[in-house]
């Protein structure tokens, strides 16, 4: 399993039959309002923007990163142009964040997870994400003083996680996170 999740469940959302989000196979399809007098929100090309989504998805579901981004991508141009409120896509950026995890941009996965975070900060699995990402950063370096800042980081990110509790897989995998660091931590003292 990846030391990272991919997407959250969101209750605090309108529902609304308009847009359908489909997610990681084990988590539920969101319904998200736009506001829109259309039936869905489409572009110029009349291209329901949840199909983008859907779309994205099933490309970061089967390793097609790069094509997953692009998808990503032009999902926020579209939105933007359709003048959604980015509240209501915060997970594209956690998806995206969580896409540069994978493939080790951990500046662009931080960039991405921030921004998710901007427009929900009740986002536990942004909280996660960012939490992982200071851990491989930490692991990185040789100055101890700055990696026990970027451990300390991933700890609040994790307490934040918790804090949010939107999402059982968000929680479970910040008390795993919060076990090792708490490990790694009594060892540097050690």
């Amino acid at each position: 399993s990846d030391a990272f999740l991919t997407s959250t469940s969101n209750p605090g959302l309108a529902w609304d039959r308009r847009i359908m989000w489909r997610r990681s196979d084990c988590l539920p399809i969101h319904r998200l309002q736009v506001p829109s007098a259309k039936s869905d929100v489409e572009l110029d090309n009349e291209e329901p923007l949840s199909l983008m989504f859907q779309r994205a998805v099933v490309l970061q579901r089967a390793g097609s990163h790069s094509q997953a981004l692009d998808e990503y991508n032009m999902f926020l141009k579209a939105a933007v142009q359709c003048q959604v409120d980015p509240s209501m896509y915060a997970e594209v950026y956690g998806n995206m964040g969580a896409l540069h995890l994978r493939l080790q941009d951990y500046a662009k996965a931080r960039e991405h997870l921030r921004q998710a975070l901007s427009y929900r900060p009740k986002f536990g699995t942004a909280h996660v994400n960012l939490a992982v990402v200071a851990l491989q950063e930490a692991s990185s370096l040789t100055d101890a003083i700055q990696a026990r800042s970027l451990i300390n980081d991933a700890k609040q990110h994790c307490t934040d996680a918790l804090t949010c509790n939107t999402d059982p897989r968000s929680v479970a995998m910040a008390r795993r996170l919060l076990d090792d660091i708490q490990t790694m931590l009594t060892k540097s003292l050690s």
